[in-house]
């Protein structure tokens, strides 16, 4: 019965106003009320099906969801006259590896409308989903997102030495100190991932061609190098 049923409600900005400067006028927070559920129908017939059946049944997914989001920016209620947002979909899982999505997005007062698909691998300390939604919008777009998850704090098991040196070192693409936690090694992740935070504000912050932008820089660039380096001699020492 784990995860079978999931439901959810939550209210935003019930109280309170907000202006912009000391003397405006303040208006009133946009009220939001969300609701939903997710629905995974397989894991209820685990709990008739025979003992071969159930082992099968471990191996996929079906997921079923549903979600309504209303805002509302005048009254004080969240359901007269506001607007909403409704969406559905589906997912089919294999073998907690691959997944396959697709559902139905409907904004009317936008003018959005319409569906929605992707796919998402889940390996062992990465998750990769891709999702266009360009189908929504009255004009002809694509509108590919791509998200690349970090599974940090789980000591990684893997069976073969050199895939485990190549997926920890290719998650230094997420940032720097990524290696480090998908070790298990928290305080040097923690380490070399405030060094490149700390490094890239200052970056960012500073004056084009200065001297000060320059040094940030090259401090992020390194936070980088070490943290790679650092994780291939953990492997090689």
């Amino acid at each position: 019965m784990k995860n079978a049923f999931v439901a959810g409600l939550s209210f935003n900005n019930i109280f309170g106003e907000l202006k912009y400067f000391k003397n405006d006028k303040p208006d009133p927070l946009v009220k939001i009320v969300r609701y939903g559920f997710i629905l995974n129908p397989l894991r209820f017939f685990e709990l008739y099906a025979e003992k071969e059946i159930k082992g099968y049944l471990k191996n996929y997914s079906l997921k079923i969801s549903f979600e309504n989001t209303k805002f509302n920016e005048s009254e004080y209620t969240f359901f007269k006259n506001a607007e909403t947002w409704t969406s559905w979909g589906i997912e089919v899982g294999v073998f907690d590896f691959f997944y396959i999505r697709y559902g139905h997005f409907e904004d009317k007062i936008g003018g959005r409308i319409g569906d929605t698909k992707g796919i998402g691998f889940n390996f062992k300390v990465f998750q990769i989903d891709v999702a266009d939604d360009g189908n929504i919008y009255e004009f002809f777009t694509h509108n590919y997102r791509l998200s690349w998850i970090l599974k940090p704090y789980k000591t990684l098991d893997l069976k073969n030495r050199k895939i485990e040196i190549l997926l920890t070192s290719a998650s230094i693409s997420l940032f720097p100190g990524a290696p480090q936690f998908l070790r298990n090694d928290k305080l040097k992740g923690f380490i070399f991932s405030t060094a490149s935070f700390f490094s890239f504000y200052g970056w960012k912050n500073s004056l084009p061609g200065s001297l000060k932008k320059t040094t940030y820089g090259a401090l992020l660039i390194t936070s980088y190098v070490l943290s790679l380096f650092e994780n291939i001699y953990h492997y090689l020492k």
